[in-house]
């Protein structure tokens, strides 16, 4: 494994991730609590076309890179036009959706910043820079540029205490960086001239991405949306206080990101040289990594209340949610190197996504039903018995799909 690429995998999640921490206590106390939680739906929805955007081509351009079947501009440049039509669609789709049921307000301000992130996130070139073991050589420019735009962000914010204005600086500090990131990217992969798309990847490309597409999206909808389904529950004072505990969760799985990241190269390079090789490499990470992180699940449990009073002291109250949401990110951790580290690496696409279809349905009929049953708690225990089916189900996959790899070995 690189370790440059791992240690620039860990400072992109950590941009990422500590800029949003930066600036959620600065929004919270300066827009008030309703105007804090339009401001949280309207980045689910950010994170909801993402999931769009990306279609599953992250993990087949890593894989093609990595394994070399296909020239790097044409994997490249087909990634990129696929990302920036199904980025043009979904945005479409999601103001037309926000429209008509009414999430939030759908103005001007609302469709730039949603088409603004769109673009941002289909210009971003990390993808290929991880297939390539090279993001180190993109970091800087996407560090100083998300600085500057986050630095602009929080004064602006803090002049205007505007709802709308921030919406339209905070996408804007999505957009650029990925931009000026693509760029460089460009000129340090030597890739600068335009590739058509290559008509005989396209199929390849659906084909592979459509089943890991369709998961992520399903995932970002039923798990990353959570907040406005909490928003059609109990409104946008608790959706603003379910986002504070959601959002210091997902800092934690953040930290960890980088890493799992990384594996994937790591591990589907591992599965080419030989079955033993790529089960060996995940049994190496898995034995360091679950540990870990669930010592620290544990630590931020015990200092829950503090972690939530940064934010606000209103927002105490919910550290039931927090140590939920805590023991929910310990399965999804579990899950993701089960199912992505393995099954996905494998080319096992398709198994995975029935599996998490399957607890997807479940997630589905729980939020219906707990919620009415237990409450606010009542999300967070959905997300945890529906994580908790998909674990069970994909042990049993791996076990399968080992025995099976055993015996042709054999």
């Amino acid at each position: 494994m690189n370790k440059k690429n791992v240690a620039s995998n860990y400072l992109v999640m950590a941009i990422n991730l500590g800029f949003p921490i930066i600036i959620t206590p600065v929004v919270s106390n300066l827009l008030g609590k309703t105007d804090f939680g339009v401001f949280s739906v309207i980045q689910v929805i950010y994170v909801l076309i993402s999931a769009i955007t990306d279609f599953g081509l992250s993990v087949f351009g890593t894989r093609e890179i990595t394994a070399r079947h296909h020239p790097l501009e044409k994997v490249f440049w087909s990634s990129k036009v696929i990302r920036l039509t199904i980025g043009a669609l979904g945005s479409l789709f999601l103001i037309l959706a926000l429209y008509f049921l009414k999430t939030i307000p759908v103005n001007f301000y609302s469709c730039f910043s949603i088409v603004a992130v769109s673009i941002g996130y289909a210009l971003s070139p990390f993808w290929a820079a991880n297939g390539l073991e090279n993001t180190h050589r993109i970091i800087s420019v996407y560090t100083v540029s998300r600085l500057f735009s986050t630095a602009i962000f929080i004064l602006i914010t803090f002049y205007y205490k505007n709802l709308w204005v921030s919406v339209i600086i905070f996408s804007i500090t999505i957009l650029l960086p990925n931009l000026l990131a693509f760029l460089v990217f460009l000129k340090t992969a030597n890739i600068l001239r335009f590739s058509f798309v290559s008509l005989s990847l396209i199929p390849e490309i659906l084909k592979i991405g459509w089943p890991t597409a369709i998961s992520s999206i399903m995932s970002v909808f039923f798990n990353g949306s959570v907040v406005i389904i909490v928003k059609g529950y109990f409104g946008f004072e608790v959706a603003a206080g379910y986002s504070v505990a959601d959002r210091i969760c997902r800092a934690l799985l953040s930290v960890f990101a980088p890493l799992t990241n990384s594996l994937l190269p790591y591990v589907s390079s591992g599965f080419i040289l030989a079955y033993n090789e790529g089960s060996k490499r995940i049994l190496r990470t898995t034995f360091l990594l679950v540990p870990i992180y669930t010592l620290s699940a544990f630590l931020f449990s015990i200092f829950g209340t503090f972690l939530l009073s940064i934010f606000g002291k209103q927002y105490e109250e919910y550290i039931t949610i927090l140590q939920l949401l805590l023991l929910w990110s310990i399965f999804s951790i579990i899950n993701n190197i089960l199912g992505i580290q393995f099954l996905v690496a494998l080319g096992k696409n398709r198994l995975y996504s029935s599996l998490f279809y399957f607890s997807s349905v479940i997630l589905l009929l729980s939020y219906f039903i707990l919620p009415r049953i237990f409450g606010i708690n009542g999300i967070p225990y959905s997300l945890i018995l529906s994580e908790g089916v998909f674990m069970v189900l994909l042990c049993i996959a791996v076990y399968i799909t080992d025995r099976e790899k055993s015996k042709q070995i054999v």
